[in-house]
Order: structure tokens, then C-alpha cells, then sequence
């Protein structure tokens, strides 16, 4: 079988968890592009930047991105994702208090390294 022409092999036929293997990689040209633009950036936190290299590489598939609300409470009530997938464990992003002015949803550049404020929301930044 091959899926975003890569062939996948193995005894289970490979097929990643959910069907679907995700890549969210960007290429040297779209990284530039971002580079360049005027995003404000987010800063994350060690855990945060290994969670959006899974994202990013296919180690999440078949998620695409941090969970949205209507994911992350059917991941916490149900482990699995809204379309029955088997998911166990939340993918959140933490967003620090004042971050965006509050607005949910916006494009963001991440940034490595230690948050200027430990002072959360406590609760995680939807996607979705």
C-alpha cells in the first residue's frame, strides 16, 4: 500500500493507526514563507514542541493538529476521537493568559524555549 508515496510494509499490512498517515512537515520554501510573515509566536513548552513534531511527522496520525474542543472532550469522556477512533490521551496546547487578547483560533508562529509567564489558563488552546 502507499500513502503519501511512501509504501508501507509489514505483517499488519503497516497502516497507521487510524488509516490515515499525516504528514505536516513544510517544505524549505513554505518555512521561509512563514519565516518572514509577521506572526506573532507562541512559546512552547518541551512536552508542547515533541507534541507538535508528532503532529507534524505522522507519530499522531490521525490527528492533524492539537485538539479541538469538540475532540478533546470526547478523547476525555469516551478515549476515542468523535469519529470512533480509539484515542486515549488529550493533545493540548497551553495557551499562557492574554495570549492572542484572547481570541481563540488564530495562526500562530511556535517558538522553543521557556514561556515568559508561568501563569496559564489552565486549560487548553482549541483548533477547532
Amino acid at each position: 500500500m502507499t500513502i503519501g508515496g511512501q509504501t508501507l510494509s509489514g505483517p499488519r499490512g503497516g497502516l497507521p493507526h487510524g488509516g490515515q498517515l499525516v504528514d505536516r512537515r513544510l517544505d524549505a520554501e513554505e518555512a521561509a514563507a512563514l519565516a518572514a510573515g509577521r506572526l506573532p509566536s507562541l512559546p512552547l513548552t518541551a512536552a508542547e514542541a515533541a507534541d507538535l513534531r508528532a503532529l507534524a511527522t505522522g507519530a499522531y496520525s490521525p490527528l492533524t493538529g492539537f485538539l479541538g474542543a469538540k475532540e478533546h472532550e470526547s478523547v476525555a469522556e469516551w478515549m476515542r476521537l468523535p469519529d470512533g477512533t480509539l484515542w486515549p490521551v488529550p493533545v493540548c496546547l497551553g495557551v499562557p493568559e492574554g495570549a492572542h487578547g484572547g481570541r481563540v483560533g488564530r495562526r500562530a508562529a511556535s517558538r522553543s524555549g521557556p514561556r515568559r509567564s508561568s501563569r496559564r489558563s489552565g486549560r487548553p488552546a482549541w483548533t477547532g
